[in-house]
C-alpha cells in the first residue's frame, strides 16, 4: 500500500471513530457535541482558554504520526477539549488531554468520557487491544483508577503507565 493510502487509510480511521462517539454519545447531559480533526480553528480557538496550559500547534509538530488520533470537542461554536493518542504496539496511548478551564464549560465532568470512548473506538479499529496513559498527578491516578477502570502497569528500569483493555 502506498504512503498516501496509508494515510488516507488513517484519516478515516480517525473519522469514523470521532463519528461513532458522537453519533453515541450525543447529545450528553442534554448538551450536543462534535468531535473533529485539529485545525487552524481548533489551535485559536485553544489559545482563548483562560488558564490554558498547552501549546496545541506545537503538540501538532511534535506528533505527527501519519496514524496519531488528534481530537477536538465542541458543543456548538466553542472549544471544550483537544486531546491526542498515539498507536505502540499493542495499544493506543493517550498522550495528551486538556479540557477548557472555565467554570461554565457545558461538558465538565464529561469530557474525558467522550476522549476515552473515542480513543476506544480508534483503539478497536487499529487492532489494539489496550488503551494506555500516563496521568499527570494523583487526582487523575483516582479518577482514571476508580472511574475509568485503568489499572497502574510498572515498568522495570522506566516510568510506570495505566492501562485497560478496549
Amino acid at each position: 500500500m502506498s504512503l498516501a493510502a496509508q494515510r488516507q487509510k488513517y484519516v478515516q480511521l480517525c473519522h469514523d471513530a470521532r463519528q461513532t462517539t458522537t453519533e453515541r454519545l450525543s447529545p450528553l447531559n442534554g448538551v450536543s457535541f462534535t468531535l473533529t480533526e485539529w485545525s487552524g480553528r481548533a489551535y485559536e480557538a485553544s489559545k482563548l482558554w483562560d488558564g490554558g496550559y498547552y501549546d496545541w500547534l506545537e503538540i501538532s509538530r511534535r506528533f505527527s504520526e501519519p496514524d496519531r488520533l488528534a481530537l477536538a470537542l465542541w458543543a456548538e461554536d466553542r472549544l471544550l477539549a483537544m486531546a491526542l493518542a498515539t498507536t505502540t504496539g499493542s495499544a493506543l496511548f493517550l498522550q495528551v488531554v486538556e479540557g477548557d478551564p472555565a467554570a461554565d464549560c457545558p461538558l465538565q465532568g464529561l469530557r474525558l468520557e467522550i476522549i476515552l470512548d473515542a480513543c476506544a473506538n480508534y483503539a478497536q479499529c487499529r487492532g489494539k487491544s489496550e488503551l494506555r496513559l500516563e496521568p499527570k498527578n494523583q487526582d487523575l491516578v483516582a479518577l482514571y483508577e476508580n472511574v475509568y477502570g485503568f489499572h497502574r502497569v510498572n515498568v522495570r528500569g522506566g516510568a510506570p503507565y495505566w492501562c485497560r483493555k478496549v
